[in-house]
Protein backbone atom coordinates (compact mmCIF):
# COMPACT_ATOMS: atom_id res chain seq x y z
CA UNK A 1 0.00 0.00 0.00
CA UNK A 2 0.85 3.42 -0.75
CA UNK A 3 -0.15 7.05 0.06
CA UNK A 4 -0.78 9.29 -3.04
CA UNK A 5 -1.73 13.47 -2.47
CA UNK A 6 -4.86 13.93 -3.09
CA UNK A 7 -5.08 16.89 -6.33
CA UNK A 8 -8.10 18.11 -8.74
CA UNK A 9 -6.96 16.16 -11.23
CA UNK A 10 -8.34 13.25 -9.12
CA UNK A 11 -11.03 14.37 -8.54
CA UNK A 12 -14.09 12.29 -10.54
CA UNK A 13 -11.50 10.26 -11.94
CA UNK A 14 -10.82 6.55 -13.46
CA UNK A 15 -8.65 4.22 -11.59
CA UNK A 16 -5.57 5.09 -14.13
CA UNK A 17 -5.92 8.55 -13.29
CA UNK A 18 -4.74 7.80 -9.88
CA UNK A 19 -1.89 5.28 -10.57
CA UNK A 20 -0.77 7.73 -13.51
CA UNK A 21 -0.73 10.41 -10.49
CA UNK A 22 0.87 7.63 -8.86
CA UNK A 23 3.89 7.71 -10.89
CA UNK A 24 4.09 11.10 -11.30
CA UNK A 25 4.38 11.53 -7.38
CA UNK A 26 6.82 8.77 -6.94
CA UNK A 27 9.13 8.61 -9.96
CA UNK A 28 7.45 6.58 -11.92
CA UNK A 29 7.16 7.07 -15.75
CA UNK A 30 4.68 5.22 -18.05
CA UNK A 31 3.70 4.63 -21.67
CA UNK A 32 0.71 2.21 -22.83
CA UNK A 33 1.10 -0.80 -24.39
CA UNK A 34 -1.38 0.40 -27.21
CA UNK A 35 1.12 3.53 -27.16
CA UNK A 36 4.37 0.73 -27.83
CA UNK A 37 2.48 -1.35 -30.26
CA UNK A 38 1.02 2.18 -32.50
CA UNK A 39 4.73 3.98 -32.12
CA UNK A 40 7.10 1.11 -32.10
CA UNK A 41 10.72 1.10 -30.35
CA UNK A 42 12.89 3.20 -32.79
CA UNK A 43 16.63 2.80 -32.05
CA UNK A 44 16.10 1.18 -28.90
CA UNK A 45 14.20 4.47 -27.39
CA UNK A 46 10.66 4.39 -26.05
CA UNK A 47 9.37 7.57 -25.20
CA UNK A 48 7.20 7.75 -21.29
CA UNK A 49 4.88 10.13 -19.73
CA UNK A 50 5.35 11.19 -16.22
CA UNK A 51 3.20 14.19 -15.23
CA UNK A 52 3.76 17.06 -17.87
CA UNK A 53 6.91 15.54 -18.97
CA UNK A 54 7.56 13.19 -21.96
CA UNK A 55 10.72 10.97 -21.35
CA UNK A 56 12.87 9.36 -24.19
CA UNK A 57 14.28 6.41 -22.77
CA UNK A 58 16.85 3.94 -24.25
CA UNK A 59 15.30 0.51 -23.57
CA UNK A 60 17.54 -2.54 -22.51
CA UNK A 61 18.43 -4.70 -25.61
CA UNK A 62 17.68 -7.83 -23.13
CA UNK A 63 14.17 -6.99 -22.86
CA UNK A 64 13.28 -5.45 -26.13
CA UNK A 65 11.64 -8.36 -28.06
CA UNK A 66 9.50 -9.20 -24.84
CA UNK A 67 8.30 -5.63 -25.12
CA UNK A 68 7.71 -5.86 -28.43
CA UNK A 69 5.43 -9.30 -28.24
CA UNK A 70 3.33 -8.60 -24.70
CA UNK A 71 2.50 -5.18 -26.46
CA UNK A 72 1.10 -6.25 -29.45
CA UNK A 73 -3.12 -6.59 -29.01
CA UNK A 74 -4.44 -9.81 -27.56
CA UNK A 75 -7.38 -9.83 -30.34
CA UNK A 76 -7.81 -9.43 -33.87
CA UNK A 77 -10.67 -6.64 -34.12
CA UNK A 78 -8.73 -3.81 -35.80
CA UNK A 79 -10.75 -0.85 -34.73
CA UNK A 80 -10.90 -2.24 -31.00
CA UNK A 81 -7.67 -3.60 -29.75
CA UNK A 82 -7.02 -4.35 -26.65
CA UNK A 83 -3.80 -5.51 -24.68
CA UNK A 84 -3.08 -8.22 -21.65
CA UNK A 85 -1.68 -5.46 -19.26
CA UNK A 86 -2.18 -1.19 -19.08
CA UNK A 87 1.10 0.21 -18.96
CA UNK A 88 4.83 -0.22 -19.18
CA UNK A 89 6.85 1.30 -16.41
CA UNK A 90 10.30 2.86 -15.83
CA UNK A 91 11.64 4.04 -12.53
CA UNK A 92 13.82 7.53 -13.48
CA UNK A 93 13.14 9.28 -10.05
CA UNK A 94 12.22 13.37 -9.52
CA UNK A 95 14.02 15.73 -11.31
CA UNK A 96 13.30 19.59 -12.34
CA UNK A 97 14.62 18.51 -15.61
CA UNK A 98 15.06 15.15 -17.74
CA UNK A 99 18.17 14.18 -19.78
CA UNK A 100 16.71 14.50 -23.52
CA UNK A 101 17.23 10.18 -23.35
CA UNK A 102 18.21 8.64 -19.96
CA UNK A 103 20.40 5.92 -21.60
CA UNK A 104 21.36 4.30 -18.28
CA UNK A 105 18.68 2.28 -17.54
CA UNK A 106 18.32 -1.43 -16.19
CA UNK A 107 16.69 -4.56 -16.89
CA UNK A 108 15.19 -3.72 -13.07
CA UNK A 109 14.23 -0.52 -13.22
CA UNK A 110 11.20 -1.69 -15.45
CA UNK A 111 7.86 -3.12 -14.37
CA UNK A 112 4.71 -4.38 -16.53
CA UNK A 113 1.43 -2.58 -14.75
CA UNK A 114 -2.41 -3.58 -14.66
CA UNK A 115 -4.39 -1.46 -12.75
CA UNK A 116 -7.42 -2.70 -11.34
CA UNK A 117 -10.31 -0.45 -9.48
CA UNK A 118 -12.55 -2.28 -6.50
CA UNK A 119 -12.54 -5.93 -6.41
CA UNK A 120 -11.63 -6.71 -10.23
CA UNK A 121 -9.48 -9.71 -10.60
CA UNK A 122 -7.10 -10.69 -12.99
CA UNK A 123 -8.14 -12.53 -16.46
CA UNK A 124 -7.34 -15.85 -17.92
CA UNK A 125 -5.21 -14.60 -20.06
CA UNK A 126 -3.05 -12.01 -18.27
CA UNK A 127 -2.89 -15.33 -15.91
CA UNK A 128 -1.41 -17.29 -18.51
CA UNK A 129 1.02 -14.12 -19.98
CA UNK A 130 3.17 -14.17 -16.69
CA UNK A 131 4.42 -17.51 -18.06
CA UNK A 132 5.90 -15.48 -21.16
CA UNK A 133 7.48 -12.36 -19.51
CA UNK A 134 10.54 -12.02 -17.18
CA UNK A 135 9.80 -8.49 -15.73
CA UNK A 136 7.67 -8.26 -12.81
CA UNK A 137 4.39 -7.61 -13.02
CA UNK A 138 2.80 -5.55 -10.39
CA UNK A 139 -1.37 -5.19 -10.25
CA UNK A 140 -2.29 -1.71 -8.98
CA UNK A 141 -6.03 -1.29 -7.31
CA UNK A 142 -7.98 1.58 -6.32
CA UNK A 143 -10.83 1.30 -4.16
CA UNK A 144 -14.21 0.93 -5.19
CA UNK A 145 -16.73 3.03 -4.56
CA UNK A 146 -14.08 5.27 -3.76
CA UNK A 147 -14.00 6.08 0.22
CA UNK A 148 -15.92 9.47 2.03
CA UNK A 149 -12.43 11.08 2.99
CA UNK A 150 -12.77 14.08 5.48
CA UNK A 151 -12.81 17.54 3.37
CA UNK A 152 -9.44 18.09 4.70
CA UNK A 153 -7.47 15.08 3.68
CA UNK A 154 -4.98 15.53 1.57
CA UNK A 155 -3.94 11.88 0.90
CA UNK A 156 -5.47 8.65 0.22
CA UNK A 157 -4.42 4.62 -0.20
CA UNK A 158 -3.58 2.89 -3.33
CA UNK A 159 -2.65 -0.37 -3.39
CA UNK A 160 -0.18 -2.77 -5.29
CA UNK A 161 1.05 -6.08 -5.32
CA UNK A 162 3.85 -8.20 -7.09
CA UNK A 163 1.99 -10.46 -9.42
CA UNK A 164 3.95 -13.85 -8.49
CA UNK A 165 3.33 -16.89 -7.69
CA UNK A 166 2.76 -16.80 -4.13
CA UNK A 167 0.24 -14.18 -5.13
CA UNK A 168 -1.46 -16.22 -7.35
CA UNK A 169 -1.57 -19.09 -4.95
CA UNK A 170 -2.86 -16.73 -2.06
CA UNK A 171 -5.68 -15.50 -4.56
CA UNK A 172 -7.16 -18.51 -5.44
CA UNK A 173 -5.74 -17.67 -8.84
CA UNK A 174 -3.75 -20.90 -9.36
CA UNK A 175 -5.44 -24.17 -8.34
CA UNK A 176 -4.39 -26.39 -5.27
CA UNK A 177 -5.00 -29.73 -5.22
CA UNK A 178 -8.60 -30.81 -4.04
CA UNK A 179 -7.37 -33.20 -1.40
CA UNK A 180 -6.69 -32.13 2.13
CA UNK A 181 -2.87 -33.13 2.67
CA UNK A 182 -2.17 -34.18 6.49
CA UNK A 183 1.43 -35.59 7.83
CA UNK A 184 1.03 -39.05 7.44
CA UNK A 185 2.87 -41.33 10.34
CA UNK A 186 3.69 -44.60 8.11
CA UNK A 187 7.30 -45.95 8.48
CA UNK A 188 6.73 -47.94 5.02
CA UNK A 189 9.19 -50.44 3.78
CA UNK A 190 9.15 -52.53 0.92
CA UNK A 191 10.81 -56.01 -0.13
CA UNK A 192 12.85 -56.68 -2.74
CA UNK A 193 9.90 -58.16 -4.42
CA UNK A 194 8.04 -55.00 -4.43
CA UNK A 195 10.84 -53.23 -5.92
CA UNK A 196 10.83 -55.66 -8.96
CA UNK A 197 7.40 -54.85 -9.67
CA UNK A 198 8.04 -50.97 -9.60
CA UNK A 199 10.53 -51.89 -12.60
CA UNK A 200 8.00 -53.94 -14.35
CA UNK A 201 6.20 -53.35 -17.72
CA UNK A 202 3.21 -53.69 -15.70
CA UNK A 203 3.71 -51.31 -13.43
CA UNK A 204 4.87 -48.73 -16.06
CA UNK A 205 1.58 -49.54 -17.77
CA UNK A 206 -0.70 -48.59 -14.26
CA UNK A 207 1.51 -45.26 -13.43
CA UNK A 208 0.62 -43.97 -16.86
CA UNK A 209 -2.81 -45.50 -16.90
CA UNK A 210 -3.12 -42.95 -13.11
CA UNK A 211 -1.49 -40.17 -14.47
CA UNK A 212 -3.36 -39.93 -17.70
CA UNK A 213 -6.37 -39.86 -14.90
CA UNK A 214 -5.10 -37.78 -12.71
CA UNK A 215 -3.99 -35.22 -15.21
CA UNK A 216 -0.41 -35.30 -14.32
CA UNK A 217 -1.41 -33.17 -11.76
CA UNK A 218 -0.67 -33.66 -7.60
CA UNK A 219 -3.99 -34.26 -5.90
CA UNK A 220 -2.90 -32.47 -2.84
CA UNK A 221 -0.69 -28.96 -4.27
CA UNK A 222 -1.49 -28.60 -7.22
CA UNK A 223 1.65 -29.04 -9.17
CA UNK A 224 2.27 -30.27 -12.84
CA UNK A 225 5.91 -30.98 -13.16
CA UNK A 226 7.10 -33.11 -15.54
CA UNK A 227 5.24 -37.02 -15.80
CA UNK A 228 9.12 -38.08 -14.61
CA UNK A 229 9.25 -36.30 -11.47
CA UNK A 230 5.62 -37.59 -10.24
CA UNK A 231 4.64 -40.08 -7.48
CA UNK A 232 2.36 -42.41 -7.77
CA UNK A 233 1.09 -43.19 -3.70
CA UNK A 234 -0.39 -45.52 -2.06
CA UNK A 235 -3.31 -44.33 -0.33
CA UNK A 236 -3.96 -47.22 2.42
CA UNK A 237 0.11 -47.55 2.33
CA UNK A 238 0.08 -51.09 1.10
CA UNK A 239 2.42 -51.12 -1.51
CA UNK A 240 1.13 -54.39 -3.20
CA UNK A 241 -2.56 -52.74 -3.50
CA UNK A 242 -2.57 -51.52 -7.45
CA UNK A 243 -6.24 -51.43 -7.60
CA UNK A 244 -6.73 -47.70 -9.12
CA UNK A 245 -8.76 -46.80 -5.51
CA UNK A 246 -6.08 -46.75 -3.81
CA UNK A 247 -3.56 -45.17 -6.46
CA UNK A 248 -3.08 -40.98 -6.80
CA UNK A 249 -0.95 -39.10 -7.92
CA UNK A 250 1.61 -36.67 -5.76
CA UNK A 251 4.94 -34.78 -6.19
CA UNK A 252 7.61 -35.54 -4.84
CA UNK A 253 6.66 -32.99 -1.88
CA UNK A 254 3.31 -34.00 -1.02
CA UNK A 255 5.17 -37.69 -0.96
CA UNK A 256 7.36 -36.65 1.67
CA UNK A 257 4.75 -35.53 4.07
CA UNK A 258 1.77 -38.40 3.57
CA UNK A 259 4.83 -40.88 4.12
CA UNK A 260 6.29 -38.10 7.07
CA UNK A 261 7.70 -40.78 9.52
CA UNK A 262 10.25 -41.87 6.38
CA UNK A 263 11.45 -38.37 6.45
CA UNK A 264 11.42 -36.60 9.92
CA UNK A 265 12.89 -39.65 11.32
CA UNK A 266 14.12 -41.95 8.40
CA UNK A 267 16.41 -39.07 6.99
CA UNK A 268 15.95 -36.14 8.79
CA UNK A 269 14.46 -33.52 6.45
CA UNK A 270 11.11 -32.78 7.65
CA UNK A 271 10.76 -30.96 10.54
CA UNK A 272 6.97 -30.69 12.61
CA UNK A 273 5.36 -27.81 13.69
CA UNK A 274 2.53 -26.94 16.17
CA UNK A 275 1.46 -23.04 14.48
CA UNK A 276 1.14 -22.06 11.03
CA UNK A 277 -0.92 -19.22 9.09
CA UNK A 278 -1.38 -21.67 6.67
CA UNK A 279 -2.74 -25.30 6.02
CA UNK A 280 -0.30 -28.10 4.80
CA UNK A 281 -1.39 -28.28 1.01
CA UNK A 282 -0.23 -24.19 1.13
CA UNK A 283 2.53 -24.93 3.16
CA UNK A 284 3.84 -27.27 0.50
CA UNK A 285 3.18 -25.09 -2.57
CA UNK A 286 4.81 -22.20 -0.94
CA UNK A 287 7.62 -23.68 0.17
CA UNK A 288 8.59 -24.96 -3.26
CA UNK A 289 7.99 -21.35 -4.79
CA UNK A 290 9.92 -19.67 -2.68
CA UNK A 291 13.31 -22.13 -2.47
CA UNK A 292 13.24 -21.85 -6.55
CA UNK A 293 13.43 -17.84 -5.51
CA UNK A 294 16.36 -18.86 -3.23
CA UNK A 295 14.77 -18.30 -0.18
CA UNK A 296 16.36 -19.59 2.97
CA UNK A 297 14.71 -22.48 5.10
CA UNK A 298 14.83 -19.20 7.99
CA UNK A 299 12.61 -17.34 6.02
CA UNK A 300 10.37 -19.33 4.47
CA UNK A 301 9.76 -20.66 8.04
CA UNK A 302 9.32 -17.01 9.35
CA UNK A 303 6.75 -15.97 5.95
CA UNK A 304 4.20 -19.04 6.66
CA UNK A 305 4.72 -18.61 10.51
CA UNK A 306 5.58 -22.05 11.54
CA UNK A 307 6.25 -21.42 14.87
CA UNK A 308 6.84 -24.23 18.04
CA UNK A 309 8.37 -26.76 16.69
CA UNK A 310 7.54 -30.43 18.07
CA UNK A 311 9.03 -34.08 18.15
CA UNK A 312 7.56 -36.10 15.36
CA UNK A 313 5.27 -39.44 16.72
CA UNK A 314 3.84 -41.94 15.13
CA UNK A 315 -0.08 -41.19 16.42
CA UNK A 316 -2.14 -39.79 13.36
CA UNK A 317 -4.43 -38.18 15.79
CA UNK A 318 -1.28 -36.13 17.19
CA UNK A 319 -0.22 -35.53 13.68
CA UNK A 320 -3.75 -34.24 11.97
CA UNK A 321 -3.25 -31.10 14.10
CA UNK A 322 0.64 -30.38 13.05
CA UNK A 323 2.29 -29.04 9.89
CA UNK A 324 5.43 -30.68 8.28
CA UNK A 325 7.90 -28.30 6.80
CA UNK A 326 10.42 -29.76 4.30
CA UNK A 327 14.27 -28.34 4.75
CA UNK A 328 16.74 -28.13 2.84
CA UNK A 329 19.10 -30.63 4.72
CA UNK A 330 21.09 -32.71 3.58
CA UNK A 331 18.96 -36.52 3.53
CA UNK A 332 20.92 -38.13 6.55
CA UNK A 333 20.03 -42.02 6.67
CA UNK A 334 19.52 -42.75 11.09
CA UNK A 335 19.61 -46.79 12.09
CA UNK A 336 16.02 -47.29 12.32
CA UNK A 337 16.21 -49.61 9.27
CA UNK A 338 13.23 -47.19 7.52
CA UNK A 339 13.30 -47.93 3.28
CA UNK A 340 10.84 -46.38 0.99
CA UNK A 341 10.72 -46.41 -2.66
CA UNK A 342 10.40 -43.84 -4.87
CA UNK A 343 6.71 -44.46 -5.52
Amino acid sequence: MAKIDITEKLIGSLSEAYYKEFCDQNGWAYISLEQIHERGIHKGILKFKKGFDRIYVKIPTEIISEIKEISKPSNTKLFEPTYVYDFLACKIGNWKKYHHVIENKRKNDFLWIEVKTGSSKLSPNQIRTLKKISLPLFRYRVPFPLPELPDDANHMDIYYDEVDSIFLIMNGLVPLGGKTLVLGHELASRTEEDKRFMKSKKWKRIRNRILDRDNSTCQYCGETPEREFLRINHINGNPKEHIEKNLEVTCAACHKIIHSGLWAIGYKTVDVYEESKFNQNQIVRFTGVMREEGKSDDKIIEFLGLKKKVPWKKDLNYLSSKFGFITSREMIKSNTGIALAAE
